[in-house]
């Protein structure tokens, strides 16, 4: 299991998260487990660029046309660029909002399975204009007029089905493991292979936590 330290920068502080993942997937599992991680949709198109400046982009999606290299993250597994702790690897989620995530190996952890460690920071809200943005809406919401809490509820519940009290709060460690650790097991049993995953919606099924739908349920 790698240890992985997913940051993205804040004026003050820092939005972030630790986990332990395995390190034999490829860049679209790590993929797929960020956008999970941080409360993301899958609305946006997203990138990985490591130190090189080689770009590791979606198989699925139209590839870059500027000229630059790159590859397709579904080729290419985590370890390649985790070998030592320090390492690090670059992400990007809606090039429009510019949600950056810089991701470092902190160490191994030697458990079998995905393990949460911190979370820092609230889930992320698509199409707000990125880290500020978010944390905009989440100022709103605790501090905003009548009118203000109840038009971004209406937007939130409306465009996203996230409940105004699960973007304020911060995800909890059950929380985080359910998600990681769904997402684990649905690579498992995709056929058997760890490098060609069916795409689920994978934000519905790992949130199987206190949240679903925008609505509090019991966690299993």
């Amino acid at each position: 299991m790698s240890l992985l330290r997913l940051r993205m920068e804040v004026k003050h502080s820092a939005i972030m998260r630790e986990v332990a993942m395995p390190e034999d997937f490829t860049l679209a599992f790590l993929h797929e487990a960020i956008q999970s991680l941080f409360g993301w949709l899958d609305y946006h198109l997203h990138e990985f660029t490591d130190a090189k400046g080689i770009r590791y982009v979606d198989r699925d999606c139209d590839p870059p046309d500027d000229g630059l290299p790159y590859k397709f993250e579904d080729d290419v597994m985590m370890k390649k660029f985790f070998k030592k702790p320090g390492d690090t690897l670059d992400y990007e989620y809606d090039f429009g909002d510019r949600n950056e995530v810089l991701i470092t190996l902190v160490g191994r952890a030697t458990q079998a399975e995905p393990k949460h460690f911190l979370t820092r920071g609230p889930d992320m809200i698509e199409d707000s204009a990125g880290v500020g943005g978010t944390e905009g809406v989440v100022e709103k919401l605790k501090r905003g007029s009548a009118k203000e809490k109840k038009a971004l509820s209406s937007w939130l519940m409306g465009a996203f089905w996230k409940n105004p009290e699960q973007v304020i709060r911060e995800p909890d460690a059950q929380e985080i493991f359910l998600r990681i650790y769904r997402l684990v097991k649905l690579v498992d049993i995709a056929e058997g292979n760890k490098r060609d995953f069916y795409y689920h919606d994978w934000y519905w099924t790992c949130l199987d936590g206190r949240w679903k739908f925008g609505v509090p349920v019991t966690a299993k």
